[in-house]
Order: C-alpha cells, then structure tokens, then sequence
C-alpha cells in the first residue's frame, strides 16, 4: 500500500480521534479542503504543514513520509582514570608501541650476540641464541608474573651458558619451562 501525504494526514487525524470536521475548524479551512487533502486531490498548503505536523504532535519530515535520521548522541567525557561505571581504568603509557618496542629489543639482542659469537668463537648457531634472546625479551619486557619472569631467568641462564661454555642442554629447557609454567598456574 502506498502512503501518500493525504493518508498519512487521515491516519494522523483518526489516531486523534477527529472528524474531518473538527480537523478543519482547528486549522480554520474548509472540510472538503481535508477530504480533498486525505483522498489525494490536492494538497495542503506549503504554511499548513508545521501547523498539521504540531496539531498531530509529529515531525513535518514525518507527516511528509521521511523517516528521520537516526538520533546523534551528545559525547560522553570520561576521566582518565576512570570508565563510564566508574571502575579504573588501565593507563598504557606507549599507545600499542611496548610490541614494537620488544621485538626492536629482540633484534638488537640477537644481532649483538651473533657478532659477540663470530668475534669470540663461542660455537653458538644462531638458533641457540634466538630462542634464549626471545625468552628472555618475552620474559621481562611484559607484565611481572612468575612465569615470565622465570622464562626470562631461563633464556638469560642459556646465554650466560654459551657465553661460558657451560651449556644447558636443550632437552632439559622444556621441561623446566613447563614446570615453571605449572608453578606459575598454581601461583
């Protein structure tokens, strides 16, 4: 069905409860000027249209069929410290940088050892320093948690192991990391 001006004014005026009459004399025009507007043989005057949209406690952007926008919402100011309920609020001072930050420190770590490792001949291959660099970045650049800082006591003891020649064995870093892990769950 389509809805045209003249029935939206004919539905606007029976939810009030009106006669065509009665809309008329409100509006000071004649009834045959309202059933000519509701039967779609003419239209009201450009002037009637805020009085009608006010008479029937609408929008003229609704008694002309528009949908109105959806509603824009004033902005909310909220503390720093605080959310919009009122609980703190976790303050991160590097804007999403401490990742970037981490691996930068990753890099500079391997690339280091690797010419310490050429310069002094410590026979490491570059996967046994990676791994123990990454440990140790992961395990102190974060948040302090005991299986962080465990992996970080981890990573550090096999480099300082290869910086000595005092190797741990790979097979035995695994399981110490679980069980620190374990720990660390339990803690």
């Amino acid at each position: 069905m389509e809805h045209t001006l003249g029935k939206r004014i004919m539905a606007a005026r029976k939810k009030l409860g009106l006669t065509q009459d009665q809309l008329a004399e409100r509006l000071g025009v004649t009834a045959q000027a309202v059933s000519k507007w509701e039967n779609d043989q003419s239209c009201p005057d450009i002037t009637m249209l805020p009085k009608l949209a006010e008479l029937f406690n609408i929008s003229t952007d609704e008694l002309l069929g528009r949908t109105p926008p959806p509603p824009v919402y004033e902005a909310e100011v909220v503390d720093d410290e605080r959310d919009a309920e009122g609980n703190g609020i976790e303050f991160h001072w590097d804007h999403g940088r401490k990742s970037g930050i981490g691996f930068a420190i990753l890099v500079l770590m391997v690339g280091g050892l690797m010419l310490a490792n050429a310069l002094f001949d410590w026979g490491a291959t570059f996967w046994d320093i990676l791994w123990p660099s990454a440990l140790v970045v992961f395990g102190w650049s974060g948040g302090f948690s005991f299986f962080r800082w465990a992996c970080g006591v981890i990573g550090a003891a096999y480099l300082f192991g290869i910086i000595w020649d005092r190797h741990i064995s790979s097979e035995l870093v695994l399981p110490i990391i679980l069980l620190i892990f374990g720990i660390g769950l339990l803690v």
